[in-house]
């Protein structure tokens, strides 16, 4: 039996990458918040004293990184939870025998603004973040493949847009679906005519997971996308037929982004190197899922 530690399992992602592992029969043991630990927690709290036993007891075979968040005010809070924590998870393998294979989950907003020309965006591309968010998850990127060039078994997986039931409000999709699902009949938006790289959440989970057992992929960037740009304005409008009620979509100034890329998406070229093929999302199924979900 495979035995993996799992931080951040119960955000977005992390419940179906818990859920993908659980189904393969894996032996797993939660880092986080209270609420992911429960009986199967590994250690109280981040610290160093706390981790490097429990880690040593355990004796994982893998780490799957996910814990931090996507919306702080201040940039300190961002790297306080997007870098530290990986931080101190490394320092916890630093005297390990065996070092378990540590998947640390990435994010596209490290590529930051990428040329039309840059599409399909690769790994090799040079990453020039415009966020502090996507900031800090390269900055927790860097500290990995630093490791990765010691020797360490580490392997990021840059997610570009998971999608699905669940979906957090703050993202476009999950603020779209939350707002039909209350019966809103003016549904202010912002720029949808642009196309993003969408991909389903238990698809992201799969391939992390996938990812993180392949050995070609140690001390390497793989981008977990679908390599499809899909319009948003589409999507919105099919949302708004799902809900079957009279609702206008009402472009906001306040709601634009100025600047903002028309057309982003990731290359799958590394993926399919690894012999993993992207599932496009069924948005026939995913559409209907996130309005329920959000009732």
């Amino acid at each position: 039996m495979k035995r993996a530690v799992v931080t951040g399992a119960s955000g977005f992602v992390g419940r179906s990458l818990v859920a993908q592992l659980r189904m393969q029969g894996w032996d797993l043991r939660f880092l986080g918040r209270r609420a992911d630990q429960g009986p199967h927690g590994l250690a109280p709290d981040w610290s160093t004293q706390s981790l490097r036993p429990a880690l040593a007891a355990f004796r994982p075979d893998y780490i799957f990184h996910l814990a931090g968040r996507t919306q702080a005010k201040a940039a300190q809070e961002f790297y306080a939870a997007n870098l530290l924590p990986a931080a101190q998870l490394l320092d916890g393998l630093e005297d390990l025998p065996e070092r378990p294979v540590v998947v640390l989950v990435g994010s596209a907003a490290e590529y930051g603004e990428a040329p039309e020309a840059a599409m399909p965006v690769p790994e090799t591309h040079h990453c020039a973040p415009v966020s502090d968010y996507g900031a800090s998850k390269l900055a927790q990127t860097e500290l990995g493949l630093s490791r990765a060039r010691r020797g360490w078994p580490i392997v990021v997986a840059r997610l570009f847009n998971p999608v699905g039931p669940g979906m957090p409000e703050h993202l476009a999709l999950g603020s779209f679906a939350a707002r039909l699902a209350s019966g809103v009949t003016s549904l202010q938006v912002g720029n949808l005519d642009v196309r993003r790289d969408f991909i389903a959440v238990d698809e992201a989970a799969r391939l992390i997971v996938e990812v993180g057992q392949s050995p070609q992929a140690l001390g390497q960037v793989v981008n977990i996308c679908s390599g499809h740009a899909y319009l948003l304005r589409e999507l919105v409008e099919r949302m708004v037929m799902l809900v079957n009620q009279p609702t206008v979509i009402e472009p906001v100034a306040s709601r634009m982004r100025p600047g903002e890329m028309t057309t982003f998406v990731g290359c799958t070229h590394r993926l399919e190197a690894l012999g993993l093929a992207p599932a496009a999302p069924d948005f026939d199924a995913l559409l209907p899922q996130m309005l329920e979900a959000a009732r």
